[in-house]
């Protein structure tokens, strides 16, 4: 398996910033509208309105677009997650299924909602071997969040992991599923089951079973 990718430094100048969210946009474009194999580094410049040569002043290959494309979108959601947070009322409690409610959405909203342009990232860094170093980079974004999060860094590792393989196997399979509420409502008790579980709560099914014992 290879190393996890380096992270990139953003462009500082606001002029290279535009520069790159356009070879960005760009490369999500191509991938959701001709699909993995349209896509090189001469397309990506040609959508993008720029010369090739300007393209290779921020990314030596398609590759390295395809890295800092993932990279630059898991600090959107991690941004919206700490946002999502931020707004929610001081009496939401962890494991009460509002925390997992912000999560859940924003990983379902990501990319913009081009689920093509998605399914096709996610069958590119599989086939590089970069998704588990992915998958362990969010897993570190997202600590930071939850920086008071009384959560064994274990348990928070097997629930991003379970929603993200989640999320990548619909895609892979059956992409249509994204869009059902079915889906997103699983999603979120998984995630509450499990943070209920670090936490030492009793998740709904062992409420359920204590109830029925006590009736």
């Amino acid at each position: 398996m290879k190393e996890q990718p380096e992270i990139r430094r953003q462009p500082s100048q606001a002029r290279a910033q535009m520069k790159v969210a356009l070879i960005f946009e760009a490369t999500l474009r191509i991938l959701e509208q001709e699909g993995q194999a349209a896509l090189n580094t001469n397309r990506i410049a040609a959508v993008a309105g720029i010369s090739i040569g300007t393209l290779y002043q921020y990314f030596p290959d398609k590759d390295a677009v395809l890295v800092a494309l993932v990279q630059d979108e898991i600090g959107r959601c991690c941004d919206a997650i700490r946002a999502g947070f931020a707004q929610l009322p001081a009496s939401a409690r962890y494991g009460d299924g509002q925390r997992a409610d912000v999560l859940v959405r924003v990983l379902l909203g990501a990319f913009g909602g081009k689920i093509g342009a998605r399914r096709e990232l996610v069958r590119a860094l599989h086939a590089r071997q970069l998704s588990f170093a992915f998958d362990q980079y969010i897993i570190e974004q997202l600590h930071g969040i939850l920086p008071t999060l009384p959560l064994p860094r274990a348990v928070l590792a097997i629930l991003i992991r379970s929603l993200l393989h989640t999320v990548d196997a619909t895609l892979l399979h059956d992409e249509g599923m994204l869009q059902r509420p079915g889906l997103k409502l699983a999603l979120i008790k998984t995630v509450q089951n499990l943070t209920r579980e670090g936490l030492g709560l009793p998740t709904a099914r062992a409420r359920g079973r204590q109830q029925a014992l006590t009736a």
